[in-house]
């Protein structure tokens, strides 16, 4: 006799292997992160013997440690940032929205949908997807 393959079974199958990924997800992450702390330990010790020998970067035959000049961008004050872009509109500054990337806030664009307003400019693809949950 064959299995037969029903609703339950299959929503079984997709709750194990979900379940099943998620071990391998917390296993992976827990040992990435040892993994990733022990290799930034190593960077900082490369970049300061770099620092020591006032240099910018070690060549070796295992291969080549450089710096990396880097910058973190974080807004803290958001009405503030709209008042600069704002002001730079006002001086007819042709890049006053360079601050800003390409995203579109989802839960804003529903807002406008729900007032039958459709922002101009904004690809919006609705769909149905099937979820699974356990009982």
């Amino acid at each position: 006799m064959t299995d037969q393959i029903t609703p339950a079974s299959v929503i079984e199958g997709i709750l194990a292997l979900r379940e099943k990924r998620s071990i391998r997800k917390k296993e992976f992450d827990a040992a990435d992160i040892a993994d990733k702390d022990a290799a930034e330990a190593l960077e900082m010790y490369l970049l300061g013997v770099m620092n020591e020998r006032g240099e910018e970067q070690i060549k070796t035959s295992a291969g080549t440690a450089y710096k990396s000049p880097q910058m973190r961008v974080t807004m803290t004050d958001r009405e503030a940032v709209i008042k600069f872009t704002l002001d730079r509109i006002e001086k007819n500054d042709p890049n006053a929205f360079d601050l800003f990337t390409n995203h579109v806030n989802k839960e804003s664009v529903k807002i406008l949908l729900e007032n039958r307003i459709t922002p101009p400019g904004v690809d919006i693809q609705t769909f149905v997807q099937c979820n699974v949950r356990r009982a």
